[in-house]
């Protein structure tokens, strides 16, 4: 049964398409708790109406839409029997998880809307053993990746360097950095212009990073999906804030249902998801305030990047 399944075990993609329907204005404002608001879809694919209220970190001011592509560094993928310690998942983990996939050194895993990624001949599934598994672990490298491009209702502020730096079609600049909550405009991880066709002769579109070392001074945080996330120094070690020693994140899911490995299982798929894994993350403080932008604009947009690590895992 494990060599049927270790044969056909390809990385698959979650996809969904845009809704469609038209939205009216929607405020950005997020609270900090919960999942920030949707990004409203227009009838013609594009972000619809947004209103970014006047003094907001980029923190507090953020919708949620879909990813073009990102990439991380893979390390570990886990199924198990129960939740890993709270404090700690490298504690008990080995005991309670199958490492399907198990490496010292990281894999470069980059997903696309227009490709999937075969990763069956780093897979083991011999580990796996009949019985039911309720959660995931998983381990990446703490700098993640993100590639998006918008075309918006409304015009908003980018990164300084061509024309006004304003436009209403913004886009990941590539090689870029996250530069925090309040950054100046000339640190903005976003460029925005007045069409995609500006974008494609200015020849920055590709993959901003984030790279994660402090969640608020924690070392663990509860994504908005409700996964676990920890910052480790190692394979084994919850990471110090200061000094900082965080190299990589260690993620928990909790399966919405239980997966059944047994005597009938044909196969198993796994995959990470775009849709609804990303962010745009916009600014209307110090240089983005509302006094200081380019007349005629909504915010800043501070960033495009990923909201979480979607992760899928199915058994037929």
């Amino acid at each position: 049964m494990m060599k049927q399944i270790a044969g056909i075990l390809v990385l698959f993609i979650a996809l969904a398409g845009l809704s469609g329907v038209a939205q009216a204005q929607t405020n950005v404002l997020y609270s900090g708790s919960g999942d920030p608001v949707d990004c409203p879809v227009a009838s013609d694919g594009s972000i619809g109406s947004i209103a970014v209220n006047d003094g907001l970190r980029s923190n507090a001011a953020r919708c949620v839409t879909d990813l073009e592509k990102f990439k991380i560094d893979l390390y570990k993928i886990g199924i198990c029997r129960s939740a890993p310690d709270t404090t700690n998942p490298a504690n008990d983990w080995e005991s309670k998880c199958a490492f399907i996939f198990d490496r010292d050194t990281a894999l470069e895993v980059e997903v696309t809307t227009a490709s999937s990624v075969d990763i069956a001949s780093y897979v083991d599934l011999s580990v796996l053993t009949a019985g039911t598994y309720t959660h995931a672990v998983l381990m990446i490298g703490n700098t993640l990746y993100a590639q998006m491009k918008k075309q918006f209702a409304d015009s908003f502020v980018g990164r300084s360097g061509y024309g006004t730096g304003a436009g209403s079609f913004c886009y990941s600049i590539d090689g870029a950095s996250y530069a925090g909550n309040a950054p100046a405009i000339a640190d903005l991880a976003v460029r925005c212009v007045d069409s995609e066709a500006t974008m494609n002769s200015i020849g920055d579109f590709g993959y901003m990073a984030k790279t994660q070392v402090n969640f608020n001074g924690s070392t663990s945080k509860t994504a908005g999906d409700g996964a676990m996330v920890y910052l480790m120094a190692d394979e084994t070690t919850i990471a110090t804030i200061s000094p900082a020693t965080t190299t990589r994140l260690a993620g928990v899911i909790a399966f919405s249902t239980s997966k059944v490995i047994d005597a009938g299982t044909a196969s198993v798929n796994l995959g990470f998801q775009l849709t609804d894994q990303g962010q745009v993350q916009f600014s209307t403080r110090s240089a983005c305030a509302d006094a200081s932008r380019t007349s005629g604009t909504e915010a800043c947009i501070n960033a495009m990047r990923n909201y979480g690590v979607g992760f899928r895992f199915t058994v037929q």
